[in-house]
C-alpha cells in the first residue's frame, strides 16, 4: 500500500437496484491531495472500473481477492489497512460496520429501512457514518459533501 497517502476503500454498485452510485463520481475522492483510493467491489460493477480505474488511480486487487465463500476475508482485510470505507449501500459497509472501520455510507434520499429516517449514524455500527442525498437522485452533492469532509480528515491528520 501507498505510505503516507490516506487510503480510502471504496464500493460503487449494490446487487439491489436503486443503492449504487456511478464510480466516476468518486472523482471527488480521487481529486483530494493524499488520497488513494481502493477498490473493495467484486462481481457486479468491474466494468465500469475497469473504464475508469486509471483516470482515478484506482488500486485494484479484485483479481487477487477471493470471490467464493471465504471472499469477505479478503475484504476484511483490505479494509483493515484502509483509513475510511465509503461505499454505497452494500455488503462492503455492513463488513466495516461489523469489523470496527471508519466508514461512510452514502445514501439514496430515501434508504432502506434499517438506516432509519433523519440519522448520520447508525446504532448497529458505532464506526458507520451515513451521508444522504438532499435531492432525489442528486449523487453528485452527496459525494461533494462526503469528499469535502474527507478531505477535511486529511488535512486533519497532515497538520495533527
Amino acid at each position: 500500500m501507498d505510505e503516507g497517502a490516506f487510503r480510502i476503500g471504496i464500493s460503487w454498485q449494490a446487487k439491489a437496484i436503486g443503492r449504487s452510485i456511478p464510480l466516476e463520481l468518486f472523482r471527488h475522492f480521487a481529486r483530494i491531495p493524499g488520497v488513494r483510493l481502493y477498490s473493495l467491489q467484486k462481481l457486479v460493477g468491474l466494468d465500469q472500473l475497469e473504464r475508469l480505474k486509471a483516470e482515478l488511480g484506482i488500486v485494484d486487487w479484485s483479481a487477487e481477492m477471493d470471490d467464493g465463500p471465504d471472499g469477505f476475508v479478503d475484504t476484511a482485510a483490505v479494509m483493515a489497512g484502509m483509513d475510511l470505507v465509503v461505499g454505497c449501500d452494500s455488503a462492503v459497509n455492513h463488513l466495516a460496520g461489523a469489523l470496527g472501520c471508519r466508514a461512510w455510507l452514502i445514501l439514496k434520499w430515501f434508504g432502506d429501512w434499517r438506516w432509519m429516517v433523519g440519522r448520520e449514524d447508525s446504532p448497529w455500527y458505532p464506526t458507520l457514518r451515513i451521508f444522504r442525498q438532499r435531492i432525489k437522485h442528486d449523487w453528485d452533492e452527496v459525494m461533494a459533501r462526503a469528499a469535502a469532509e474527507a478531505a477535511a480528515l486529511v488535512a486533519g491528520r497532515r497538520s495533527g
